[in-house]
């Protein structure tokens, strides 16, 4: 019945479609996202916005509710909102990933939109989506070299930083103590990203002179505060 009545609804025979609507359940949660699609289509957006929160009382993790509601927000220029909303569909599809790339690409990190962007073009045919994807990255993308520098088992607060900043810079990570690798990193590098201010951050930073050179970034935690590494 759902799909007939979106068919109808796409149709635009909208009158056809609210017949079929009103023998829905009041307590399907359903019948609000269809009731909201409807006043969307006609342009009438905080109708829309009213019959969408209806629905996700009911049901606030129905992710067609959830998908349509952010959408809503996006075009109300509540994006904030919006990506709250988008965040949290359970299994989201190429769809909800594109237009969460497309709220990081305006309001947050360009860089970070490429991770939307690349799920969604694995999740779909559509070679629209990963010409998007592609016509992105070029046009952020940056011939910077960035050497990410880590001790061997402290590395697990870097996967996503590594893999985000893959997608639009040259990078190398190294995670290891060997001190030849660490600095023939950093000379190669125009970013040095140091993990922890430790052992490796204290040997880059007294041992390394092609350091003070370099761009650098060091993420510290209150360990290596309290131990007072950060004299040395």
């Amino acid at each position: 019945m759902y799909e007939e009545i979106i068919e109808l609804i796409n149709k635009g025979e909208i009158n056809k479609a609210q017949e079929q609507i009103e023998k829905i359940s009041d307590d399907d949660p359903k019948k609000y996202n269809l009731k909201g699609l409807i006043h969307f289509n006609k342009k009438e957006l905080e109708k829309a916005k009213e019959e969408f929160e209806k629905g996700l009382a009911i049901n606030p993790v129905d992710p067609d509710l959830l998908f349509n509601y952010g959408y809503l927000l996006k075009e109300m220029n509540q994006e904030s909102q919006a990506w709250r909303y988008l965040m949290r569909i359970h299994d989201k599809d190429w769809a909800t990933y594109d237009l969460l790339g497309d709220i990081e690409f305006k309001n947050r990190s360009k860089l970070a939109s490429l991770r939307f962007y690349i799920k969604a073009a694995e999740l779909t045919d559509n070679p629209q989506m990963k010409k998007k994807f592609l016509e992105i990255r070029n046009k952020i993308k940056k011939d910077t070299k960035i050497a990410f520098l880590c001790l061997p088992g402290l590395d697990n607060f870097l996967k996503d930083i590594v893999e985000t900043f893959s997608l639009g810079y040259d990078v190398k990570l190294v995670v290891s103590t060997d001190a030849n690798e660490i600095t023939q990193a950093i000379k190669w590098a125009d970013i040095v990203w140091l993990e922890w201010a430790n052992d490796l951050t204290i040997f880059a930073t007294n041992k390394v002179p092609e350091i003070a050179n370099k761009k650098v970034i060091c993420r510290l935690h209150s360990y290596e505060v309290s131990l007072n590494f950060l004299k040395k």
